[in-house]
Parts: C-alpha cells; sequence; structure tokens
C-alpha cells in the first residue's frame, strides 16, 4: 500500500533537520535557517476545520479547581499509545478524550524537564484542562539528552506530530485532523516552538509556549547555573567541542524564526529567573518582526521559577488561576 501523502513535508523536513546537524557536528557552514528550507516542503492541507462545539472555552477561565477536577474525572484516557519505535519506553503518549465531539483541533502536548528529565505524566494536568472542554490531547514522552543528543527530542516531537496529522489516533475514533496545536512547557515550550517551526505552517493551527527558552544561549542569564555551562552543551549536542553561534542560533526559535511561522502564544511569569521573560518577550517580538502572530500574556507567579503551579507536590499541583485564564484566553483568539 503507499503510504506517501500530502505529510511527506514532514518526512522532508525532519530529514533536513537531521542532515543540517550532522553537517554541524562535522562543522560545515550553515547556508539556511529552518523555516526557509521547510516552507520549500509545506503542502497545501484542506481548510476545513473539524466540528465545534459553541465557544466553550468562555467558560473554562471562570472554572474553580474543584470544577476542573471534577470534569477531569470524566475524561477517558488511553495510556502508552507508541508513536514511534525508535526508542521502547520513550516513544508513547497518552491520549485523553472528552465526552462528545471534539472541540477544535487535537492538541500535541510536550512536557518539561530541561530536555533531560520527567515524563508525560507531569504536565497532565494541563491535558485535562483542555480535554476537559472538548480538545483531544495526545501527551507524549521523547527521548531525554541521556538517550540521545539534539536534536533526537526534536525528532521524536515531528514524529509524534506526524502520528496524530497522518491520522493515526483513528484507532482511537479520532478523525484525520488537518492540522494541530502544540503546547510544552519549560524545555517542552522550547520543542514547542521548535516542533511547530519544523512543520508546513498550514498544519499547525498555533503553538502556546509556557515558559519555554527561546535563546539557548541564554543571554540574560538563568538562577540555574547549569543552563549555561560546558556540561549542558556538551550533554545536548553529544560533543565536546563547543557549539559554534550558527548552531546555537538554529535551535533557539527567537533566532530561527521566519515568514510563514504559525502563531505564537507565551505565557510567562514576571517572576520567572529560571528561564526569564526575555525569552518569551524576544520571541514575540521576533515573531512579528517576520510577518506573524506573536502574543505574550505575563503574569505574576509564585517563586522565582517558572510559577505555573499552585504547590510543588506533582501530585496534587494543578495550574495557577493566571495561568488558566490565560489560556482560555488563547483558545477564544483561536476560534474567533
Amino acid at each position: 500500500m503507499d503510504t506517501r501523502s500530502n505529510h511527506d513535508g514532514i518526512d522532508d523536513i525532519a530529514q533536513f533537520t537531521r542532515r543540517r546537524w550532522l553537517k554541524h557536528m562535522f562543522g560545515l557552514a550553515m547556508t539556511s535557517g529552518l523555516l526557509s528550507r521547510a516552507t520549500a516542503f509545506a503542502q497545501t492541507a484542506p481548510a476545513t476545520a473539524p466540528t465545534t462545539r459553541p465557544d466553550p472555552s468562555a467558560d473554562w477561565a471562570n472554572l474553580d479547581y474543584d470544577k476542573r477536577r471534577m470534569s477531569a474525572t470524566k475524561l477517558t484516557v488511553v495510556r502508552d499509545i507508541r508513536y514511534t519505535d525508535v526508542h521502547a519506553e520513550r516513544g508513547v503518549g497518552d491520549l485523553f478524550l472528552s465526552q462528545g465531539e471534539p472541540s477544535g483541533f487535537p492538541v500535541l502536548m510536550i512536557h518539561g524537564g530541561g530536555w533531560n528529565a520527567l515524563t508525560k505524566e507531569s504536565i497532565e494536568p494541563f491535558a485535562k484542562l483542555f480535554a476537559a472542554i472538548g480538545r483531544t490531547v495526545f501527551s507524549i514522552n521523547y527521548r531525554l539528552l541521556d538517550h540521545g543528543p539534539w536534536p533526537a527530542c526534536l525528532d521524536d516531537c515531528i514524529a509524534a506530530a506526524r502520528y496524530i496529522l497522518d491520522g493515526k489516533l483513528g484507532d482511537h475514533g479520532q478523525r484525520t485532523p488537518t492540522k494541530i496545536l502544540i503546547v510544552g512547557a519549560s524545555s517542552g515550550g522550547h520543542l514547542a516552538m521548535m516542533t511547530g517551526l519544523a512543520l508546513p505552517g498550514d498544519r499547525v493551527e498555533a503553538i502556546v509556549s509556557l515558559a519555554g527558552p527561546s535563546m539557548m544561549d541564554f543571554p540574560d542569564g538563568s538562577s540555574s547555573a547549569h543552563l549555561k555551562s560546558t556540561a549542558m552543551r556538551n550533554k545536548f549536542f553529544g560533543t565536546t567541542e563547543a557549539p559554534s553561534k550558527a548552531q546555537i542560533d538554529a535551535i533557539s526559535p527567537a533566532y530561527c524564526v521566519t515568514a510563514g511561522a504559525p502563531a505564537l502564544y507565551c505565557i510567562h511569569s514576571r517572576n520567572d529567573q529560571l528561564v526569564k521573560i526575555s525569552h518569551s518577550q524576544k520571541a514575540v517580538e521576533a515573531w512579528q518582526r517576520v510577518g506573524a502572530k506573536g502574543v505574550l500574556h505575563a503574569f505574576n507567579g509564585p517563586g522565582n521559577a517558572h510559577g505555573l503551579w499552585d504547590s510543588e507536590d506533582r501530585a496534587v499541583r494543578q495550574p495557577v488561576g493566571d495561568v488558566v485564564q490565560a489560556l482560555g484566553e488563547i483558545l477564544r483568539a483561536l476560534q474567533s
């Protein structure tokens, strides 16, 4: 059976991404940015949107935590669906389904953890929030740096996006979508941005980055010295050689975005010293410079880290109200 489809551009882009990084490893010069090649491979997707219910996100920002938890208990969750065979433990995702007809495009959700920690369970409260208002959510694991250097984690995120866009969730009653919404937190926000830039722009409804790093040289510093350390750079790139400026630029969404990028919505605490709000500010400015939509939702989060959660206890924590409200506003903007 012929498996070629209008998603072939995604395969070409993934192959191009890997070739580009192999060239970097051998010290070859880069001649173009990520999206300048990506747009050459982009395919035209059908413009038809899935059936939607009337603006379900309008009520989302007004839900209190107890009601959100009650909504979450009505969800169907299918665990550990394999989207790639590259890695036995990491190439899986959880599917979150609400009752009734899906509302809006499906969500690819990407967890954080400094590119080398945590799992899809760490971002599950966000997956349940999106599912509670009718979005189908595919929340994934991906290879960490311990499993392979860059671009292994990006390759997996692209593979998961392709899995959704190719209709592979049809075995679970899901229609083949024309677009996906990509959402990630912390390093998952970085991967969400990079995944969105690697896909054809017309296949991505938008990117939502929650405290995601957009400048991998961390020019404004970080409360974590590790993020700028030689050990981290070596781990990230899988080499003891110092990365070139071109390499850093090519993994920094704020530096490599080009025309045709999907809309970017950033949510970031002004108090974040781990990934400073300048990452979201510069990303939004960069998107706007190339004629793409970029929007920043800033808030005063608790503590001096990301401030996304109401507790440090992962077993009980929920997103803080300001983040929930920002997400509700983003969904309303997408449906307007």
